[in-house]
């Protein structure tokens, strides 16, 4: 597993942080997740293939309760990683967004305290974020790659999505839909 480095005042990247399967992983589980809110099997690939340009495919919201333990036992892991072994992190949040080619994410901030873990899977997409009142930061953020921040109002961590790249996705063991879309896992201890 590759290392994090801070690319801002508390916000940090790790390139790579998940496997090719990790990520298989990270899908099936939103699929399960979504598909427990009452949605048939496949619905993630069919609401992407569906979706229309420039349109989010997908975005629910799930409580603890809901989230399943393997992920947060790999949340979890990831933040020990980013943060130190004495680090703690329980979601008690689940944010699920898929985001076809030619969507995007305006600027915003979360507002909301406590840590946020936010994993890429996908497609690459260009992540642009801000802290406080330091100039605009963009990065490619690939499938694999894990930002962490704390999403409260004193942090002001500004970000977004200003593009999903096509014909992006180097993993050829992920989900064809991944290959046509980029799904953003948000796991919030707040």
């Amino acid at each position: 597993m590759a290392s994090a480095v801070e690319i801002a005042d508390g916000v940090w990247l790790h390139k790579g942080a998940l496997s090719p399967s990790e990520q298989v992983f990270v899908f099936e589980r939103i699929a399960d997740v979504y598909g427990s809110r009452g949605s048939p099997h496949g619905a993630i690939a069919e609401l992407a293939r569906k979706a229309q340009p420039g349109r989010i495919a997908l975005a629910f919201q799930a409580g603890e309760a809901a989230i399943p333990a393997e992920l947060q036992a790999l949340g979890f892991r990831i933040f020990q990683k980013l943060r130190g072994c004495a680090a703690e992190f329980h979601a008690q949040r689940l944010n699920a967004v898929l985001y076809p080619l030619g969507s995007d994410l305006r600027m915003h901030q979360d507002n909301l305290d406590g840590e946020v873990l936010l994993f890429s899977v996908g497609c690459t997409v260009s992540f642009q974020f801000h802290v406080k009142n330091d100039l605009p930061v963009q990065i490619a953020m690939e499938s694999g790659d894990v930002v962490s921040f704390n999403g409260g109002t004193a942090y002001q961590v500004r970000h977004g999505i200003s593009e999903v790249l096509a014909e992006s996705c180097v993993h050829p063991e992920l989900p064809d839909v991944l290959h046509r879309a980029r799904l953003g896992l948000q796991l919030r201890n707040s």
